[in-house]
């Protein structure tokens, strides 16, 4: 099974991981979800692959089990969606119940990529120069994104190899490196 996700010149692509906290599980699932799915949906929001998060290094506040790229159609359509009275009212329960990373807008993908259910990636953010081999894709933060933790670093993705381990057990400063497994489209 493949994901197939191809972006407007005017979409954003975020990349989100994280974790729900023990015991938070069924409100997440049975209620935040179900009720700002919806909400999200309004404001353009869609889901180009979820994935289960492998290991990574990312510091231990956010420490990934889970994670998706999704598409906004701009960072304009995310703040309104961050802005609605909807998400406004639930957001501290739902932060009380989640560690996320956010707001990590990037530029789109400018070709059409497929990516294989339960593979295993690598999705690398780093600086110029860092690069664990070929890139299935390399986009800069957008620079309308609206947190800067990226900022002058690209994201990019590649198949699972040895520099791509080499690269994990490195400095999170240098390079952020999430080793995921792409969850079949569902």
């Amino acid at each position: 099974m493949t994901h197939t996700i191809s972006m407007e010149a005017t979409d954003r692509l975020e990349v989100g991981f994280g974790h729900v906290l023990p015991g938070k599980e069924e409100w997440m699932y049975g209620e935040y979800f179900p009720a700002m799915g919806p909400v999200m949906a309004r404001h353009g929001f869609s889901t180009l692959a979820a994935f289960q998060v492998v290991a990574s290094n990312v510091p231990d506040d956010v420490a990934p089990v889970q994670g998706s790229f999704s598409r906004w159609p701009s960072a304009d359509h995310r703040r309104r969606f961050i802005e609605d009275p909807e998400f406004v009212a639930i957001r501290p329960t739902r932060d009380a119940a989640l560690r996320l990373s956010d707001g990590h807008l990037f530029e789109p993908l400018s070709d059409t990529l497929e990516i294989v259910a339960g593979e295993d990636f690598a999705i690398v953010v780093a600086g110029d120069g860092v690069a664990p081999g070929d890139a299935l894709f390399r986009v800069p933060l957008a620079k309308d994104a609206p947190t800067s933790t990226y900022a002058g670093k690209c994201m990019s993705l590649h198949r699972w190899n040895d520099a791509c381990e080499r690269l994990l057990a490195g400095s999170h400063d240098d390079a952020a490196v999430l080793r995921v497994r792409f969850l079949p489209p569902s």
